[in-house]
């Protein structure tokens, strides 16, 4: 059970990576389109590993699977549960914006939640923290009464950042005052 978390924290320095390169994005949409694309790859993921786990009947908590394709199923879904919670907590608008409202992504997401915490792989590692922010974050437990997103201010400021940089260059191609038409007119 030990080297599995030490496995687990290799792999979540690997996805604060992932993340720090993301932030240093400086264009909004590219920033946005990256995120996109991350988002859709954990959800694809997850929902294969859910249903692999599912069919096994793994249960959480339970019994850490023999057969390594299962095995390599569970660790998948900890570790983009746990990526998923951390883009939650670090960009907690765009989340928002692909999670609230969508009814099978809400289920999915819930249903990974429940089961790594279940699983008790985090208990005492910084991912805990993570899930349970996250889990706040996501409105998938009730927010406590002194539930603050660590970074909400930070991800705050960075957008604002950006939205400021991307109208200044739209501004910065704008030429003000009177023009000449090219056309050509006879008199």
């Amino acid at each position: 059970m030990l080297e599995n978390r030490v496995l687990l924290e290799t792999q979540r320095k690997a996805h604060m990576e992932v993340i720090k390169h993301i932030l240093s994005i400086t264009q909004l949409e590219k920033q946005y389109d990256m995120l996109n694309i991350v988002n859709k790859k954990i959800i694809e993921v997850l929902r294969d590993s859910k249903l692999k786990l599912v069919e096994a009947e793994v249960v959480a908590g339970g019994q850490f699977p023999e057969d390594e394709d299962h095995r390599d199923h569970l660790s998948k879904l900890i570790q983009n549960t746990l990526l998923y919670g951390d883009l939650a907590l670090r960009f907690p608008t765009f989340i928002h914006r692909q999670y609230d409202g969508k009814k099978t992504t809400q289920q999915l997401i819930k249903w990974c939640f429940d089961f790594v915490t279940k699983a008790n792989i985090t208990d005492g590692t910084s991912a805990e923290q993570t899930l349970h922010l996250a889990s706040q974050e996501l409105n998938i437990v009730d927010r406590g009464d002194n539930y603050q997103n660590p970074f909400q201010e930070e991800a705050e400021i960075k957008l604002s950042q950006l939205v400021k940089e991307e109208m200044k260059k739209s501004k910065k191609g704008k030429k003000k005052g009177p023009r000449l038409s090219n056309k050509k007119t006879e008199l």
